[in-house]
């Protein structure tokens, strides 16, 4: 499991200094984070680290000024501690990660299997039928509490759908079926107020709603976690199996992405249901 260290604000900071990696929070926006669970003004935190002594697994910053210095970047190196910059859209914008290690054997079946549509197909029919099976216990979850039966069923009947897929292409159509009934549902769910309206058609990039923000971090935040996995293991990021590859983009980190997705989704779900947020909690 994951344990980030999470660093927000405007001029956020990193430095070494006596051979300890000094972490700063910076300053606070007035919309966001300034005050604690008990409503009380709350402070930027400091951290220092001393070598071969640091709590967590990773750095993400959720800000947009400060710096981090050369020796940091070696510091974290040498710690297989990779750092990730996130966008205020919610986007990945950037990543630092440590050197990958040196495996021509496992590239080399990646990309065999990759070539070879005989492995491929079942490589990519495992990880859409994960997230399928994921997302259906999120809708069976879903049913218990709101009308959302009629998308339940109907996204089981597509579901079925994945053991007669012959290419790769069938079985992201199987995939594009039941993510349409599995958002029908998913809107249901989330109050009118929040305007919500779907998380296809383009509606999620550039979020205008609270709830694909939400979506949007949440997703970002995964996809450091697959990228530092994938780096950590030697595989190539920009060889896929189920989607496709483009310039500047990393498909395999998208294919490892979608078993996990459910995880972003139940959280927002139970950040809707518990009314933890409002639109005044965000701004566009």
């Amino acid at each position: 499991p994951m344990n980030p260290l999470l660093l927000y604000g405007y001029g956020t900071t990193a430095s070494v200094k006596d051979r300890c990696l000094v972490v700063k929070e910076g300053r606070f926006t007035p919309l966001s984070f300034n005050t604690d669970e008990r409503g009380e003004i709350r402070e930027p935190k400091a951290f220092r680290f001393r070598p071969r002594h640091i709590p967590f697994d990773s750095i993400t910053v959720l800000g947009h000024s400060g710096y981090i210095s050369f020796e940091a970047i070696h510091w974290c190196s040498a710690h297989d501690l990779p750092i990730f910059l996130m966008g205020y859209d919610g986007s990945l914008t950037s990543s630092i990660l440590p050197p990958q290690p040196i495996r021509a054997d496992v590239r080399r079946v990646q990309l065999e299997a990759y070539l070879n549509s005989e492995k491929r197909l079942p490589i990519a029919r495992e990880f859409v039928d994960v997230k399928l099976e994921r997302s259906l216990a999120v809708l069976n979850w879903l049913r218990e509490k709101y009308d959302v039966e009629k998308e339940f069923r109907s996204f089981s009947k597509e579901r079925l759908g994945l053991v007669r897929a012959k290419t790769v292409n069938d079985v992201r159509t199987v995939e594009g079926r039941c993510a349409d009934f599995y958002w029908r549902a998913f809107q249901k769910v989330v109050p009118s107020k929040l305007e919500f309206k779907s998380r296809r058609s383009g509606s999620q990039y550039h979020a205008s709603d609270p709830t694909n923000a939400l979506l949007n971090y949440g997703y970002a935040f995964l996809q450091s976690c697959v990228r530092r996995s994938i780096n950590a293991t030697g595989l190539d990021a920009g060889v896929g199996f189920l989607h496709e590859d483009k310039a500047a983009t990393t498909p395999l980190v998208y294919d490892f992405q979608e078993p996990f997705r459910w995880l972003i989704d139940f959280a927002v779900l139970n950040m809707v249901e518990s009314k933890a947020f409002s639109w005044d909690d965000f701004y566009f």
